[in-house]
């Protein structure tokens, strides 16, 4: 069996953290959700990612003060059960995190929480056997809400609006500016089959992606939507899922397909409903 992990913070619209059990049973496929352990504490903007051992370790975040935490913890699924893990060495929430190649897991950028915290540049690498965070070099230009792909040979991707994107280079354990997309700054990034970035810039239907060989841009064929607050997920057969999301404060509820191959979009059907502001992920069968 399969399960999607999901960590939200127990105020706001969230709840307690939950687990979905997929199972395959005589070709069928049976999911539900179940309710698990509370983390040792509310947070939201936090980030949530899987280990190499299988664990989730859980770091910063704010609380319902919009306060933000150096604390972390990890969930082992095996006994069900949180545990503390080794603090951060400052507070940070909005920020990126990414499980490197090496097992080792990073952390960039962010705020110390609240409205008008200023970005932090700061970047951390935990050591999941030895349970401790190592600094990193620092961001070329501070930021937050980065989202990011590991690329090709390892490096780390990471983008957002408004800022220039960056690479982070594991041997060296240091970061450097990547040259800006010819169409602008773009919001969005997530991994090709190809090893290459997947970049879409907010309200375009113009997207591009960054070659981690050549290092650099290529554009692809226009969307037929120009989406925000939508949700991407790269298939298995290589395609790249677009859903949801509105174009000009509008409701887009066509999916719509990108085929690396060909560069060319397709319909990807309708949703059963409109959404924003959601996420994608891809299941280990497929789906």
């Amino acid at each position: 069996s399969v399960a999607l992990f999901l960590a939200c913070p127990p105020f706001g619209d969230g709840g307690q953290p939950a687990l979905a059990p997929i199972q395959k049973r005589e070709g069928l496929v049976v999911s539900s959700w179940v309710q698990l352990p509370p983390m040792g504490r509310p947070r939201r903007a936090h980030t949530a990612t899987l280990l190499a051992d299988g664990r989730v370790l859980v770091v910063g975040g704010e609380d319902a003060s919009g306060a933000a935490t150096l604390e972390t913890e990890i969930y082992d699924w095996l006994s069900n059960a949180w545990a503390p893990a080794a603090p951060l060495d400052i507070p940070r929430a909005w920020h990126a995190a990414q499980l490197l190649r090496s097992g080792k897991a990073l952390i960039a950028g962010g705020t110390r929480g609240g409205v008008n915290s200023p970005a932090l540049s700061g970047t951390s690498v935990y050591e999941a056997e030895l349970d401790r965070w190592v600094p990193a070099g620092p961001l070329q230009t501070a930021g937050r809400d980065f989202t990011g792909a590991l690329l090709g040979d390892g490096s780390f991707f990471v983008t957002m609006s408004g800022v220039v994107p960056q690479l982070y280079s594991e041997g060296p354990g240091v970061w450097s500016k990547v040259a800006s997309p010819p169409r602008g700054l773009r919001s969005h990034a997530n991994r090709l089959p190809n090893g290459s970035a997947f970049v879409q810039g907010s309200g375009s239907p113009i997207w591009e992606s960054y070659s981690w060989q050549s290092r650099t841009w290529s554009s692809t064929a226009p969307a037929r939507f120009a989406r925000t607050n939508d949700a991407v997920v790269v298939l298995a057969d290589g395609q790249v899922l677009v859903a949801g999301g509105t174009q000009a404060g509008v409701h887009v509820q066509e999916a719509e397909l990108y085929h690396p191959t060909s560069n060319r979009w397709s319909s990807g059907g309708a949703l059963s409903e409109v959404r924003a502001d959601h996420t994608a992920t891809l299941l280990p069968d497929g789906r």
